[in-house]
């Protein structure tokens, strides 16, 4: 049987401690990424008519919706 090594360097892992708590700090910058993220995820879902389960529904879905005129639309 061959033996394991596992190196570990105590500073590397502090600095990343470091890092996160600073990050913690001001979450401003984490917030707009995570919104940022979730606003072209949706825009690509929108733009080719995705459901939250993967479906695709191409370009004339309403989803129990039923155009009635130009921008009124009734639940049928």
């Amino acid at each position: 049987m061959t033996g394991v090594n596992i190196e570990f360097n105590v500073q590397d892992a502090l600095d990343a401690l470091i890092n996160i708590e600073f990050a913690l700090l001001d979450t401003h910058c984490l917030f707009n990424h995570i919104s940022e993220t979730l606003l072209d995820i949706h825009e690509v879902r929108f733009n080719t008519q995705e459901s939250p389960d993967g479906i695709h529904h191409g370009k004339h879905y309403h989803h129990g919706i039923k155009k009635v005129s130009q921008n009124k639309k009734i639940k049928s």
